[in-house]
């Protein structure tokens, strides 16, 4: 699911933007309990927001392509937890390994 919102306009504008990312659990079968894996489900939320800065700094003639942004990449902060039959998470599945970064802000100027 995605979308934008924004006011264009010659000086850059202004606006917000979304994007949301859904998994259901799973689940892969096995005899052996150590590779009988579940898998939980995950949502995912990245939003942000820019302006055009030419707009708030009309005069300036080095603000006029200016633009500043905000986002922010998995806002909810969520990780997949997998575990097998025995209740062990298995080594190649930490949540370190899955999502290494998690939740993540970036400021940009361009």
């Amino acid at each position: 699911m995605n979308g934008p919102a924004g006011v264009p306009s010659a000086n850059g504008g202004m606006g917000l933007t979304f994007n949301a990312w859904y998994q259901a659990p799973n689940r892969i079968r096995s005899a052996d309990p150590a590779a009988d894996l579940r898998f939980s489900s995950v949502f995912k939320l990245n939003t942000g927001a820019y302006i055009g800065l030419g707009g708030l700094l009309p005069r300036e003639k080095w603000a006029r392509k200016l633009r500043m942004a905000f986002d922010v990449s998995n806002l909810t902060g969520a990780r997949q937890q997998v575990r097998d039959r025995n209740g062990a998470v298995p080594n190649r599945f930490q949540p370190d390994y899955l999502e290494p970064i998690g939740r993540t802000a970036t400021i940009t100027i361009r």
